[in-house]
């Protein structure tokens, strides 16, 4: 979706083209409607509560008539069906090419999808299929499903939601342990890591070669496989070796990191850069931490690691200062 900036831009764009004959009066309408900025506001926020409200009475309703059936079969194949119905419906608003439905339509496809897979998991329960291997068959059925709808209606946010899903059914978890305290794991980082470097090459590729029919969708799985790559090696080289340090997972995390800078520079991709530099300072101030905490005041630690941070810096500088100069001289 386009920021404010840009879309008054593109206003002012439409009326010039509507000035010098490009475009028809019709035609000028229909990009002013589509590019028109209106704040979100307090009506929007009571829009969407009231929103929300109607949809949870509805669910609220049918989950009552659902279990005074007592059945689960038929609870599955009513969540099942409505569950479907909120999917097109949702997927149907986010074709709206004036995105009116920007918002509530990702609520209703996250709704739908979330119906949908309760009911092929209720369906397994009623089939005897039970724990993992009823996690199991819901993420066999759905997410193909999901995937193709995401790829033939070019849903960015859908896609998100199933490569999220994939992840989460390789092995990652969350959940929140109290007192605001967040909890992150993954279950085997060391398949984790590869299974994302591969998902960060697909997104690559649709960057490279699939871009624009399949829009941001690189994006998407850059990010994601992005954030589990890099978390993986973290969690793996903060683990205790044989001899107290894991100096092999400290080496692969801190290469990941440098190459995904350098592959930034081939590519001209800030996302690669961003998450490559971001990590790499992690992995220093981590490493440095490993080392030198326990052996420190806390004034020298600090001291100690700003220096050697700022000194860091400098050479970096007058490297890249002196490989531009002789690129340019030769």
């Amino acid at each position: 979706m386009a920021d404010r900036q840009t879309k008054e831009f593109l206003q002012s764009e439409a009326a010039t083209w509507l000035a010098d004959g490009v475009i028809d009066q019709a035609t000028h309408d229909t990009l002013r409607q589509r590019y028109a900025f209106t704040s979100f506001g307090f009506t929007g926020v009571i829009k969407y509560i009231g929103i929300m409200g109607g949809l949870l009475t509805f669910f609220g309703i049918v989950g009552g008539i659902t279990a005074m059936t007592r059945s689960l079969a038929f609870s599955a194949l009513v969540s099942g069906g409505i569950g479907c119905a909120a999917v097109k419906f949702g997927l149907r608003l986010a074709e709206d090419l004036q995105e009116q439905y920007s918002t509530s339509s990702k609520i209703i496809v996250t709704l739908g999808i979330f119906m949908v897979c309760s009911a092929v998991g209720m369906l397994c329960t009623s089939m005897g299929i039970k724990d993992m291997a009823a996690l199991h068959a819901t993420m066999v059925i759905c997410l193909p499903v999901a995937f193709y709808l995401a790829y033939s209606s070019r849903n960015t946010y859908l896609l998100l939601l199933g490569v999220l899903s994939l992840f989460h059914w390789a092995g990652s978890w969350d959940g929140m342990l109290g007192r605001s305290t967040y909890a992150f794991s993954v279950q085997d980082p060391r398949l984790m890591w590869p299974a994302a470097l591969g998902a960060v090459a697909i997104g690559v590729y649709h960057e490279l070669f699939l871009y624009p029919q399949t829009g941001r969708f690189y994006k998407v799985w850059q990010t994601v496989g992005l954030i589990y790559f890099n978390l993986s090696l973290l969690i793996l080289s903060s683990l205790s070796g044989s001899s107290g340090y894991a100096l092999d997972w400290v080496v692969l995390f801190t290469l990941g990191c440098i190459a995904q800078i350098v592959a930034a520079d081939r590519l001209q991709n800030g996302l690669l850069r961003g998450f490559g530099v971001t990590f790499l300072a992690i992995d220093i101030f981590t490493r440095f931490h490993e080392l030198f905490w326990n052996s420190m005041q806390v004034g020298t630690f600090l001291l100690a690691g700003g220096a050697g941070l700022l000194a860091f810096s400098a050479a970096l500088h007058y490297y890249l200062k002196y490989a531009v100069a002789a690129g340019r001289a030769s």
